[in-house]
């Protein structure tokens, strides 16, 4: 998984962040997002990473700076 994802960006979520995200539920800028490339537009991927660096999710960058999880793999 991880060669595959390699080239997309990654953003490391709290424990919060990680349980909203594994249901799918949008995450605000502020948090971890300050982690997020704010250059990088709309509709862009990035992977979602619990503590251990375990792939929660890919997460779709929207408007006002929510990344919104569109791939759930917890």
């Amino acid at each position: 998984m991880h060669a595959i994802l390699a080239d997309m960006p990654a953003v490391t979520l709290t424990e919060q962040e990680t349980q909203r995200a594994a249901h799918g539920n949008a995450l605000a800028r502020g948090t971890s997002q300050a982690a997020v490339d704010e250059g990088e537009p709309e509709g862009s991927r990035v992977q979602l990473l619990d503590a251990t660096g375990t792939v929660v999710a890919i997460a779709e960058r929207r408007a006002g700076g929510l990344l919104h999880p569109v791939v759930v793999l917890v």
